[in-house]
């Protein structure tokens, strides 16, 4: 199959995906479904932008829907957003809930206050048990042209771990299609497929190591590297 031709701009999302030495990580694990931030339809920038003159940016969240049926089995759930850094940007609402596998698009608004960066996360709530069977999803912002200053977002949460670049990959009809043949239509090939990439994360040791500036000067040299791996397992 031809490989995919898949432009480093499109990913921006970070998802936190934990990989340490050579075990398969708990992502692939335990985790069955996952949430996917989206902006205008597709991947937002990193760091999402928000200026003085117009402060706000609305993302859509919402839980992978084939993967989702498996955890949840259509029990309802919601979605809860954090912010690190809410002297420069805020989010709103905080939370929804009483949402479904079949009923879980949500808006949340990013409102720059002063000038400074923020990473808005947002996480499953569920009873326990099903909260370890869901990855968050997280999306760094911005903030110029205000008179005051909010200050820088805080270390911690810096480049979009494997798991995530990769689903960023599968924006376009035919580059979910390459993958999903490429898994020989399985049901499961999304699942299988985040999986798979997380599991490269974790051999090669590139939890840590996506962050090292003197191996992936730029943000774009990490997506490239990610999407050598994601056309090796899509071709």
């Amino acid at each position: 199959m031809k490989k995919l031709g898949l432009s480093a701009a499109a990913v921006g999302i970070a998802v936190a995906a934990s990989a340490a030495g050579t075990a398969t990580p708990a992502f692939a694990q335990h985790v069955k479904t996952f949430l996917v931030v989206t902006y205008n339809n597709t991947t937002p920038p990193n760091p999402s932008p928000v200026t003085a003159g117009a402060p706000s940016v609305v993302v859509t969240v919402a839980i992978d829907h084939d993967t989702c049926l498996q955890a949840f089995n259509n029990k309802a759930f919601g979605v809860v957003a954090s912010d690190d850094n809410a002297s420069a940007v805020t989010v709103t609402p905080p939370s929804y809930s009483g949402l479904t596998c079949d009923d879980s698009t949500r808006n949340f608004t990013l409102t720059g206050i002063a000038n400074g960066g923020a990473t808005i996360k947002f996480n499953i709530d569920a009873p326990p048990g099903l909260e370890g069977q869901t990855q968050g999803a997280q999306v760094n912002v911005s903030a110029t042209g205000f008179t005051t200053d909010g200050g820088g977002n805080p270390p911690g949460h810096n480049r979009p771990a494997a798991p995530a670049v990769a689903n960023g990959f599968l924006n376009t009809a035919s580059q979910k299609s390459a993958c999903q043949t490429a898994y020989n239509g399985d049901r499961n090939w999304h699942g299988e497929f985040i999986r798979d990439v997380a599991k490269w994360q974790a051999v090669k040791h590139l939890g840590k190591a996506k962050d090292d500036t003197t191996q992936y000067p730029l943000d774009t040299d990490w997506i490239a590297h990610v999407q050598a791996e994601v056309d090796i397992l899509c071709s």
